[in-house]
């Protein structure tokens, strides 16, 4: 925060500081502006600079996930990595790698069926499963076997789901700068109603777009705070570098059928990438690629049916994310 390009962030971050070392100043004894981290990014931005002119153009027609990096042979170096944790030491990881290699779909189905056997699959059976600590297990893979892939993804989408995108913070994310050049999101909803309402969103939008547009050029604001200036529904791009555990938690958390449309739509398109590459493993992820018109109201009818239990208003219930 000390060597951020917005001043009101530094002057935050002195006021903390000053009031932590009255409680512990020998463990802030040596904190202090990142130079390094103050003029890697000016630096790196004019390099930018010099070389957009050699950069194609991208094509952008809407939110997006590309699969653009993987490790090569993801599949069997994970289920190479599953039997390595269950043969005797005389046997080295590269041999599993060589095994299964050779190894028939078949073979390679069987191994995992039985690696992911009774794991529970589903985050949306709350319904079913009334055990919380059988619920806590979706989120542990049985072993750490799968953290040996890595899979990165381009991601195009509206602000708004980068806000819950870039909460995944076992994922390695690098975002660009944001701005409206990229255009913005028109929920479905707003398109199938049509007429005034799809009118005056879009003119809502292109005035946020002139606003940004009129602030920039006016070159009184640094590009950083020129990013609260667009609406959320503007475009955001970033890369999402992931394992294969990683992969299988967010994407069957973010496609539940309470989730929002739109990082819904991101997360069954990352499954669809995936799918490509790694196909036997991904039947075990079990998203929810189905579409809802009302995905929240299964949840919502819960909050009430709680609040009626204990005899409270439903605004007195704390709601998870």
């Amino acid at each position: 925060m000390l060597a951020n390009p917005i001043a009101e962030v530094r002057e935050r971050a002195e006021q903390i500081k000053q009031e932590a070392e009255k409680v512990f100043p020998t463990l802030l004894a040596n904190v202090y502006v990142n130079k390094y981290q103050q003029e890697n990014k000016e630096n790196m931005h004019q390099i930018g600079l010099v070389l957009e002119d050699r950069l194609d153009l991208r094509d952008v027609a809407g939110n997006s996930v590309k699969l653009i990096d993987y490790t090569p042979d993801i599949e069997n170096r994970v289920i190479a990595s599953m039997i390595y944790e269950s043969v005797s030491v005389k046997h080295s990881w590269l041999n599993c790698y060589t095994l299964v290699s050779s190894m028939s779909a078949e073979e390679k189905t069987e191994i995992l069926d039985t690696f992911f056997a009774n794991r529970v699959q589903n985050h949306d059976r709350r319904d079913v499963i009334t055990n919380k600590n059988e619920r806590r297990q979706f989120k542990h893979p049985p072993t750490h076997a799968l953290d040996g892939g890595r899979l990165k993804f381009e991601i195009v989408m509206d602000y708004g789901a980068f806000r819950d995108v870039h909460r995944h913070r076992r994922a390695s994310q690098r975002r660009q700068i944001f701005t409206t050049d990229l255009g913005y999101e028109i929920p479905r909803a707003v398109e199938e109603i049509g007429g005034d309402t799809l009118r005056k969103y879009t003119e809502a939008m292109e005035h946020s777009k002139k606003l940004y547009e009129l602030l920039k050029d006016s070159g009184g604001l640094h590009k950083e705070v020129l990013q609260y200036i667009p609406n959320f529904a503007f475009r955001i791009t970033e890369t999402f570098d992931i394992d294969v555990w990683e992969a299988f938690y967010c994407i069957a958390l973010r496609t539940t059928s309470q989730g929002h449309f739109a990082y819904r739509k991101i997360f069954q398109q990352m499954y669809s990438e995936l799918e490509k590459v790694m196909p036997l493993i991904a039947q075990h992820i079990k998203p929810d690629m189905k579409e809802y018109e009302l995905g929240r109201l299964k949840q919502e009818q819960r909050y009430f049916e709680k609040a009626e239990t204990r005899g409270l208003d439903e605004g007195q219930l704390i709601k998870p994310d």
